[in-house]
């Protein structure tokens, strides 16, 4: 019997146990995968926290990346033996085997290692909605993005670069600054380190930024709003710190004044 991960209580590390649990046959629009390497990510965190509801019991994770080892009748791009990976769908990543629907799965191509690519689809995708389907970045876009030095700072600094974009990038500590500017960073902003707005503001000769991606919450927000130009586009997509507050129609018309 595979092997997974659950939990039938929020909490710490500690609610997560190993526990043997039923194979599950493929479906016949299904694969299954045995797994090499799996993603973690934060999302995980704040489900088996409880800051993000899941029903329980449950498994957690959701991307991993291993060897095909059946296909359900009606799969025809893939075959027992593929190197493959997938991304999204239920929970349940944190195992030795994942039985998924097959259009969550895609074929590794060659010199693509399994870890690499479990570390990298939730990230990918999450950069790609952000950068081109939540804002439309473009040539002259100005970017306020903070943790450029994790993961998906990593991925996203450089493709707004690609994408014509000025990056502020803001970090947690200055010893990740100079990362951020190998990165593509043209203005990078320690967190603490005075008025983050204020920066932001002189960087930019008074026009801001036109689109600020905060995955901070709560610590963060209000700095994140006083950085955005009139009419610009807050994306609040994280909360490490802890929920935003509510914000005020009339907090935010005050930001925005008629010119």
């Amino acid at each position: 019997m595979p092997v997974a991960i659950r939990f039938t209580e929020t909490g710490g590390a500690d609610v997560l146990h190993a526990t043997e649990v039923d194979a599950v046959a493929p479906g016949a629009n299904d694969v299954v995968i045995e797994h090499e390497a799996i993603g973690v990510n934060y999302l995980d965190i704040t489900q088996r926290n409880g800051a993000v509801k899941v029903p329980l019991p449950s498994g957690l994770g959701l991307e991993g990346a291993g060897i095909v080892s059946a296909v359900g009748s009606s799969v025809t791009d893939l075959k027992v033996g593929d190197r493959a990976a997938y991304i999204l769908g239920h929970l349940g990543a944190y195992s030795q085997s994942w039985t998924i629907s097959a259009d969550r799965v895609i074929p590794l191509p060659p010199g693509v290692t399994p870890d690499i690519a479990a570390t990298v689809l939730f990230k990918g995708i999450t950069a790609q909605y952000l950068l081109k389907s939540t804002y439309q970045v473009k040539q002259g876009t100005v970017v306020l993005l903070y943790g450029v030095g994790g993961a998906l700072g990593q991925i996203m600094t450089p493709w707004a670069k690609h994408l014509g974009a000025t990056v502020i990038g803001v970090v947690s500590k200055a010893s990740s600054a100079d990362r951020a500017r190998m990165l593509g960073c043209d203005e990078v902003l320690v967190w603490g380190e005075g008025d983050l707005a204020k920066k932001v503001t002189a960087f930019t000769y008074g026009q801001k930024a036109d689109v600020v991606y905060d995955g901070v919450g709560k610590l963060t927000f209000e700095a994140s709003i006083n950085s955005l130009r009139p009419r610009g586009l807050m994306v609040s997509f994280g909360a490490s710190t802890g929920a935003p507050p509510p914000v005020e129609v009339a907090i935010l018309n005050a930001k925005a004044p008629y010119t």
